[in-house]
């Protein structure tokens, strides 16, 4: 008899709450100051061309697609050739790749290095312009470039121009040139 008036209790209760089983929506209203996607240690393999590949890691990505943008911590790639030869590879504390120009803004110990060039990049903020195929630092932003060949030189207003093969800074240049550095 206890065991009944247990049972019937609780159906009773049970039978008074009411649990919506419909699918959990998502509104439409999402900001577009938060992401669409969050990927957390992630990695990737953006191809351009069968000669041009680009293997991309970090510590976590968010993808703004309204604004047309990434956001990359701990950011780290490698360019390679169609057979997996190293061209160039760096690193920075973050970068933000635009999807509609393929344009990228890096900052915070930023270490580039070109294998074809023989040298080497260093910077706190560098912008990458595809189209212009450019390289540039910030207005006031210190650059150094260094060459295997033993040459070193820093300066302000950095902009290496990637289709001439020319680097040039706009003031305060300082450094070590040698002269059978080609």
């Amino acid at each position: 008899m206890r065991l009944l008036r247990t049972i019937v209790l609780a159906a009773v209760l049970i039978g008074g709450c009411s649990l919506d089983y419909r699918p959990a929506q998502v509104g439409d209203d999402r900001a577009e100051s938060v992401p669409e996607t969050v990927l957390v240690e992630a990695q990737l393999v953006i191809v351009r061309s069968e000669t041009r590949r680009f293997r991309v890691s970090a510590s976590r990505v968010e993808h703004y697609p309204e604004q047309q943008k990434q956001i990359f911590a701990g950011f780290v790639f490698e360019e390679t050739d169609g057979i997996g030869t190293v061209l160039s590879a760096g690193s920075a504390d973050s970068a933000v790749y635009f999807t509609n120009s393929d344009d990228i803004e890096m900052s915070g110990n930023i270490a580039f290095y070109s294998h074809q060039q023989q040298a080497g990049i260093y910077a706190e903020w560098l912008r990458w312009d595809d189209d212009a195929r450019t390289l540039t630092g910030a207005p006031g932003g210190l650059v150094r470039v260094e060459r295997d060949g033993g040459s070193k030189i820093s300066g302000y207003g950095f902009i290496a121009d990637m289709r001439r093969s020319t680097v040039e800074f706009a003031e305060r240049v300082s450094g070590i040139l040698v002269a059978d550095d080609e």
